[in-house]
């Protein structure tokens, strides 16, 4: 399937912007993180409270701790919410996953930068900044300084897409 240039200059542009945006705003990228968590957490208390009550039917044990796991999602989610104390608590244990999952991500990428160049680029970029991520959670435990590492790496990864000249024959996700 082809693609057009405008795809990738579109995503492009948009990770240049959000790049920006958490450099400009580095304590608000992480506040938005703790609210996206937060949300993310109370959609799962909702789901375990009503599969909780069904479980009740059948089981009672069973429902009774799936209703007492929904109760504390449900606080969880409100304290990362209305919390920053909390989601920079808990971003100082999260920066060694997001750092190992960009690891992750930048193996998996050099694998596919074998049929697709700007892949490569791409994955050298994101597995140095997931090596980058976690020596600054062994170094430094500051929160602000995270939005701004994501910041550059947003705005790096955007431009290596804006400047993309493989043939698009392909679906890139």
């Amino acid at each position: 399937m082809k693609l057009s240039n405008f795809n990738y200059n579109t995503s492009g542009i948009i990770l240049v912007l959000l790049g920006l945006l958490a450099l400009s705003f580095p304590m608000t990228s992480t506040w938005t993180l703790g609210v996206v968590a937060g949300f993310m957490f109370l959609m799962v208390a909702l789901l375990l409270f009503v599969t909780g009550v069904s479980y009740f039917i059948y089981n009672k044990i069973l429902g009774i701790i799936t209703i007492i796991l929904a109760v504390m999602c449900m606080i969880f989610s409100w304290n990362l919410m209305f919390s920053p104390n909390l989601v920079a608590f808990i971003t100082s244990f999260v920066v060694y996953l997001l750092g190992i999952v960009m690891i992750i991500m930048g193996i998996f990428s050099l694998f596919s930068g074998t049929i697709v160049t700007h892949m490569k680029y791409m994955g050298i970029v994101t597995l140095i900044f997931g090596i980058i991520i976690i020596l600054f959670g062994i170094f430094v435990n500051n929160p602000i300084h995270l939005g701004m590492i994501i910041g550059i790496w947003l705005i790096i990864m955007g431009i290596i897409q804006l400047f993309n000249k493989e043939p698009k024959d392909y679906i890139d996700v």
